[in-house]
């Protein structure tokens, strides 16, 4: 088995499942993050990865917990993100690295209750999901066993309405759970969570790296009406001879247009 930079990382075991999923990943080296959460969460500490995006956390995180996980004592792991999105992208990354005996569920609105049912057990050892479907889940007393708890991107989440149960969540005495923050951006509400709940006992993982937003060009395109931003799109995609491109749309009806546009221009869009 090739050796990798993740070798050194102290109390971390590469087998066979995480070797090949590395290979397929084009992984090699571990990123500054990974360097310094991996051990922190291995040793059970409360761990703040603080980075910016592109920069290795979710990796970071779930690589310490799904070693950890492979021990039936220690209990369940919570991931909770803002959105559907943001959960499913970590669901996927976790079944890609995860040991065949390690049960898993995503929690999202987009779950049905029944078919919630049928992939959430007792024995279900990694949840996955969005803040609120899980939280719904503990208000039911659904959550048991739960040893760590990790808030990926928690600013959003301690702003919304179900942000003052977390919080009580997280100050009830029993069990003790470890808790993980991976986040862009430290807000005041996070900065507080972090003072109230782990005080001066955990890890600030901020290693120095350009954020990813240093290494982007912006440009801006003036449109003068909602019906030619298609051509807008189009024409800048082709001038710039974009080899590949990721267009955010936030309505159905509009990534459906923008599907079938860009397909008559061959542009061979995929959604």
């Amino acid at each position: 088995m090739p050796e990798t930079g993740f070798d050194n990382l102290v109390g971390l075991e590469i087998g066979e499942v995480i070797n090949n999923a590395f290979s397929q990943d084009g992984i090699t080296m571990p990123t500054p993050v990974q360097e310094l959460a991996i051990p922190a969460i291995l040793a059970g500490k409360h761990t703040v990865l603080h980075s910016g995006t592109g920069t290795g956390k979710t990796l970071g995180y779930l690589l310490p917990i799904l070693q950890r996980l492979q021990n039936p004592s220690q209990g369940r792991c919570v991931v909770m993100t803002p959105n559907p999105e943001l959960a499913m992208q970590s669901f996927h990354v976790a079944n890609r690295y995860k040991a065949e005996q390690i049960t898993t569920a995503a929690v999202t609105p987009n779950v049905t209750q029944q078919r919630q049912k049928q992939r959430l057990t007792k024995n279900t050892r990694l949840v996955v999901g969005t803040a609120g479907r899980i939280l719904e889940l503990y208000s039911k007393k659904k959550m048991k066993n739960v040893t760590t708890i990790v808030l990926d991107e928690p600013d959003p989440i301690l702003t919304s309405k179900g942000g003052a149960f977390l919080r009580e969540v997280l100050s009830r005495p029993e069990p003790k759970v470890q808790l993980i923050i991976a986040t862009a951006t430290l807000g005041p509400q996070t900065e507080e969570l972090i003072e109230d709940v782990m005080g001066d006992h955990f890890v600030m993982v901020k290693p120095y790296q350009n954020p990813l937003n240093t290494h982007i060009d912006h440009h801006f395109i003036g449109v003068k009406n909602e019906m030619g931003k298609d051509v807008c799109l189009a024409r800048f995609l082709e001038e710039n001879k974009c080899k590949r491109a990721i267009v955010f749309a936030n309505q159905p009806n509009v990534i459906r247009h923008l599907y079938r546009y860009l397909t008559e221009h061959k542009l061979k869009p995929a959604t």
